[in-house]
């Protein structure tokens, strides 16, 4: 309230009470100082030093102006009388303040003026501070978003980018051991084709996918396979069979296509590659490996 306005010095003085109350007299014997300034005939004043002097025991000094040597006071029909050197202030008897009700109903008004004040002209300067404070926080922080979000952004994509590569790069990898495990198992077969054991050739064989071989090494397989397909293909049979009994659909699937691909097509394993596509549930390709039996 006072830095808001310096001259009331009614402030001063309200200010000054709540300091002796505290006991700190010093500090209230510096705000009435700072009310005599202003009105250095001010009664109030004059005796709020008269009683913080006695107090502390030590006068108070005021300017050049106003210095308080001496204090006297002499009741005259009710009236107060000030000495201070060689000026006499009086009080009448009707300004005087009679009781402490009125003090404290003067430091009420007081605190409600300065809550008025800080209510009307503090608060909404400073929520509007604050408010200005917040809507900057905001603009920052989506500033930081956007440039976080479009971060995320770029890495995502080039982990999607190294992921692809890794992805491409194992399937080379698989392919060229599947190729390698191929002309492994040809060997195997080829060595045992020669010595006669046409049950391990026709093992080794179903390990070998004559696609992947070159000319020359089609060339060997076809040889061996002129031989032993019959073996090959028998073993391809049974290993469908049993999975057929476990439920293994996609094996036997997949062994009963091997078959087929050896020699002729015969009825009898297109029955069971449309029996096993059935119990499936691939009804579509059930149908067309019945309709090509009966062709």
């Amino acid at each position: 309230m006072l830095s808001n306005n310096p001259k009331l010095i009614k402030g001063y003085h309200l200010l000054a009470l709540l300091y002796m109350q505290e006991g700190e007299y010093e500090k209230a014997r510096k705000r009435l100082k700072a009310a005599a300034r202003i009105d250095k005939t001010n009664t109030t004043t004059l005796r709020f030093l008269r009683e913080i002097e006695e107090q502390t025991g030590r006068a108070t000094s005021l300017d050049s102006r106003f210095k308080i040597k001496e204090k006297e006071i002499e009741k005259k029909d009710g009236s107060v009388i000030y000495r201070s050197g060689n000026d006499t202030i009086i009080q009448p008897p009707e300004y005087r303040e009679k009781s402490i009700t009125n003090t404290l109903v003067n430091l009420v008004l007081g605190l409600l003026v300065g809550a008025a004040a800080l209510w009307f002209l503090v608060v909404p300067a400073k929520t509007q501070k604050i408010n200005q404070a917040a809507n900057k926080k905001v603009v920052e922080y989506s500033d930081k978003m956007a440039t976080l979000s479009a971060e995320l952004d770029r890495m995502q994509k080039d982990m999607d980018a190294s992921t692809d590569s890794v992805s491409t790069a194992k399937s080379q990898i698989d392919a060229a051991n599947a190729k390698a495990a191929g002309y492994e198992n040809l060997i195997k077969a080829w060595q045992a084709y020669r010595d006669g054991s046409y049950g391990t050739a026709a093992n080794a064989m179903e390990g070998v996918a004559p696609d992947a071989l070159s000319v020359e090494a089609k060339g060997m397989y076809d040889t061996i396979m002129s031989e032993i397909g019959g073996t090959v293909k028998a073993n391809y049979q049974a290993a469908a069979g049993s999975a057929m009994e476990a439920g293994d659909y996609d094996t036997a699937i997949s062994n009963l296509e091997k078959a087929l691909g050896i020699g002729s097509q015969d009825s009898n394993t297109m029955f069971n590659l449309a029996q096993a596509y059935d119990k499936k549930g691939d009804t579509q390709n059930a149908n067309k490996w019945y309709q090509k039996i009966h062709r």
